[in-house]
């Protein structure tokens, strides 16, 4: 039914809660038959579980179950196969180190079989103060160094490396790189004399 202007009609019902719940009977005696004590079965129990004997447990412990793990598997790759080692000459194009490579093979055929060879290195820098910069690390990786830098920039420096094309291609390689390094160039170098 509806009420004036539309609204539901609401109903309303009072309940008297003063009268008293019944307690449901069968609750009570299911909780007193939980808490009644059990007759004389502790002791039993605990007689048994004193009883165990401890060194089968002990040999099961000692059982390793090992089926889980596989076998070994060697590997045949290194991290160098599969990582490319870094530019060891940074500051090279990789033009101007695949010509000394080249220009290092055509000298060791030209000086023939010998212990050492005495280089003379050409070096050019811009100004005086990055030749005194670099003066350093040059005398550090075993140069000598001449004193005068020219009104060219131009500077020589000379050492003695043994015949050998890994060997000479690393010393030379290194030079030019650390001359590059501080604001110079490396432009050749030529056989100042052979060790036999």
């Amino acid at each position: 039914m509806a009420g004036p202007k539309g609204e539901p009609e609401v109903i309303e019902e009072h309940v008297d809660i003063a009268e008293p719940v019944e307690e449901a009977p069968v609750a009570e005696e299911v909780f007193e038959e939980v808490n009644e004590p059990q007759p004389e079965e502790e002791p039993v129990i605990t007689e048994v579980a004193s009883e165990v004997v401890e060194p089968e447990v002990a040999a099961e412990e000692e059982v390793v179950d090992d089926s889980f793990e596989e076998p070994a598997v060697e590997v045949k790759e290194t991290v160098r196969d599969i990582i490319p080692p870094a530019n060891p000459f940074p500051h090279l194009a990789e033009k101007k180190i695949n010509s000394i490579r080249e220009k290092v093979k055509v000298m060791l055929n030209v000086v023939g079989e010998c212990r050492e060879v005495e280089l003379l290195h050409y070096i050019v820098f811009p100004n005086k103060s990055d030749f005194d910069a670099y003066r350093t690390i040059a005398f550090g990786l075993g140069y000598e160094v001449d004193d005068d830098i020219n009104d060219n920039g131009e500077v020589y420096l000379s050492n003695t490396v043994v015949a050998d094309k890994e060997k000479l291609d690393n010393s030379i390689l290194t030079l030019a790189d650390t001359v590059s390094a501080y604001r110079g160039s490396y432009k050749g170098w030529k056989v100042k004399d052979v060790i036999e």
